[in-house]
């Protein structure tokens, strides 16, 4: 009896869980069949999108001054080089007369600026013994005349003593002074007058030290003799360097002409390195169009230098964004011949000034690498995105769920296998995702995509 029961049961129970089932199962079907994504929350970037090449911060282009066939390069492209390094040379003999005369020249004018230099120096030496023996002829005249008169009393000497004292503190002051700028050129203005300084501290202290000896002392006749014969030593000694200087006088050379000669040493030098390819910067040899045995014309390109060190890319801003950009903000950079890698730059640059032409008015404006690899060359195009601004934690849903409809944009979103259009408005676009600013939608909604 409770078999049979038992058996009566068991049917029915197994045909409600395959009824149950089968609609659970016609529930789920059309969800799976509509492709849909979820609405997620994110970042957002308002961001401006522009195109430039890659462009070095210094950049020459060397170009033959005379024509003439090469005799040597001595670089090749990525050398590094040195600005003043001479990278390529013609031969003498290819080279116009003009040019192979332009060594004999630049000789001629360096030993003309030799020479006045040369003048010009053993002039002021001359000048220098002049002044000294100027000096030594005054303090022995003083002294030889001190030595007639009566000796002083001691009120006299300690006050002798104490202008001797004051002196000669002054004089090493004014030594110490001079030493800071003696090795400096003659015609130095500080130099001058530091010079000028001490020799007058000089003659001071030996006055006063002369005054205080003439106080102190009482001085014999064979002194005064003796200090009698040295003022006509310090005379003729003084005569003597007035007649040497006298001779420099006649030769003076002004310091126009010494500016000139060397003008002129500039100009012959100038001419003498036509025949060179000489960098002018340093940086690295990015183009090589010059080799040995080539005859090249004047004007023709023979080299490029580019200073590799910094590496940026050069925008024309539209009047509409360009007070939207920053100095300092951060950029996203992708080149064209490197499509997955994304460099990062920073706005080093933002003209104040626009250019303008027939179509529109632009601003210039800079983004540097700030870690460029070997791989970024001069002259590549990439595509820059100036990150303007960020707003975090936006509702995000896929830009193909967007649809447009008389009422504006819409999202169907897909509700128990249904679809539900719901209004939305939207605002920032980015990788594939637009921002939500407002509508009845919550993170992890499912909203419909296009099916692939």
């Amino acid at each position: 009896m409770n078999c049979s029961k038992k058996k009566k049961y068991i049917l029915p129970l197994f045909i409600l869980l395959f009824i149950v089932g089968c609609n659970r199962s016609q529930q789920a079907a059309p969800t799976a069949e509509i492709p849909s994504e979820a609405v997620t929350r994110g970042t957002v970037h308002n961001s401006l999108i522009l195109v430039g090449n890659v462009e070095a911060s210094q950049s020459s282009e060397l170009s033959w001054k005379t024509s003439g066939v090469v005799d040597s390069v001595s670089v090749k492209v990525g050398d590094k080089v040195e600005s003043g390094q001479v990278l390529a040379t013609l031969l003498t003999d290819s080279m116009p007369a003009s040019s192979i005369a332009a060594e004999a020249d630049k000789i001629s004018a360096e030993d003309n600026l030799e020479e006045l230099l040369v003048s010009e120096t053993a002039k002021a030496t001359a000048y220098k013994n002049l002044r000294d023996a100027e000096v030594a002829l005054r303090d022995a005249e003083k002294l030889a005349e001190g030595l007639n008169y009566p000796i002083a009393d001691q009120s006299e000497i300690d006050a002798a003593e104490k202008a001797m004292i004051a002196a000669r503190d002054a004089y090493q002051n004014a030594v110490a002074d001079y030493e800071g700028v003696k090795l400096r050129d003659y015609y130095d203005e500080e130099r001058m007058k530091k010079y000028e300084t001490l020799q007058n501290a000089l003659t001071a202290y030996a006055q006063a030290y002369d005054l205080w000896l003439y106080y102190v002392n009482n001085a014999p006749e064979i002194t005064k003799k003796v200090t009698a014969a040295s003022a006509k030593e310090a005379q003729a000694s003084y005569e003597a360097a007035l007649k040497e200087f006298k001779t420099y006088q006649v030769s003076f050379v002004r310091k126009q002409d010494q500016a000139d000669a060397e003008a002129t040493l500039e100009d012959a030098v100038t001419a003498y390195n036509a025949r060179s390819l000489i960098a002018d910067l340093t940086g690295t040899v990015t183009v090589v169009n010059t080799a040995a045995g080539d005859y090249v014309k004047k004007g023709q390109s023979g080299l490029r230098i580019d200073d590799l060190s910094t590496l940026y890319i050069s925008l024309d801003i539209s009047e509409v964004d360009v007070n939207d950009l920053k100095d300092g903000m951060k950029a996203e950079i992708t080149l064209d011949a490197q499509p997955t890698k994304v460099y990062q730059g920073t706005v080093r640059y933002i003209s104040a000034f626009a250019s303008e032409n027939d179509y529109n008015v632009t601003y210039r404006a800079v983004v540097a690498f700030e870690q460029p690899d070997e791989l970024v060359k001069v002259g590549m195009t990439g595509e820059i995105k100036i990150i303007l601004s960020e707003k975090p934690d936006c509702l995000l849903v896929p830009s193909s769920a967007i649809r447009e409809g008389d009422n504006g944009s819409y999202v169907d979103v897909v509700v128990n296998g249904t679809l539900t259009p719901v209004s939305v408005v939207t605002g920032v676009e980015e990788n594939g995702m637009v921002e939500i600013v407002s509508g009845n939608l919550n993170e992890g909604d499912l909203v419909k995509v296009p099916s692939a």
